[in-house]
């Protein structure tokens, strides 16, 4: 059970002669149970429900509720 699978989070561009700071960030171990498509899904949650400062303090950038949001923990 100690295995572990790299997977993709987006598909790769094409490579040039350097290495993009972002590209390293692409493999990500997973456990064999954990799918590419929940990484997907992990990600634009954790995208989307980013704090944001607001007058009233800071915010989920997705619906404006008080920061970590319930999805964002």
């Amino acid at each position: 059970m100690s295995s572990s699978t790299a997977h993709r989070v987006r598909p790769a561009a094409s490579s040039g002669a350097g290495e993009a700071p972002g590209e390293v960030l692409r493999n990500i171990p997973l456990p064999p149970y954990v799918t590419g498509e929940d990484t997907q899904f992990a990600v634009r949650a954790v995208l989307l429900h980013a704090p944001r400062r607001w007058s009233g303090g800071m915010v989920c950038r997705n619906d404006a509720s008080p920061h970590p949001c319930r999805l964002h923990r």
